[in-house]
């Protein structure tokens, strides 16, 4: 990952685990390094830090896409339990969270573009 520095870097799983980030990468999500490597996901971030919020342009679209994508995963594999423990803390810990799981949205297969707020230099475009 560091290869590819200046540019940021990261990979996550299907759950949004960020499983590795270069230092640009880790740049994006401000404060994500607060929390241990095993608690870093772009999910909990979205909805419990609190830089998650400022961080996108259209926070409430990309929430609800989130969540519709988490949905989604539980839908294809009921079973797996890092995602019944990730929903079941952001059920508790987030009303904003537990109102968009209840509506029972789900996304499948489609690529969103969303805008992030960034530093100065301007806004970047990226996948969630």
């Amino acid at each position: 990952m560091e290869s590819l520095r200046p540019s940021p870097a990261c990979v996550v799983s299907r759950t949004n685990d960020l499983l590795a980030a270069n230092r640009p990468g880790l740049r994006l999500f401000a404060g994500i390094t607060d929390w241990p490597p095993e608690r870093r996901n772009l999910t909990r971030y979205m909805f419990l830090h609190p830089m998650g919020r400022r961080l996108y342009r259209d926070w409430e679209k990309m929430a609800g896409h989130s969540a519709a994508h988490l949905r989604a995963m539980a839908g294809a594999d009921p079973d797996m339990p890092e995602l019944a423990q990730l929903v079941g803390e952001l059920v508790v810990k987030s009303p904003e969270f537990a109102r968009l799981w209840e509506r029972a949205v789900t996304l499948v297969g489609v690529v969103l573009l969303n805008r992030r707020r960034t530093s100065p230099r301007g806004e970047l475009f990226q996948s969630p």
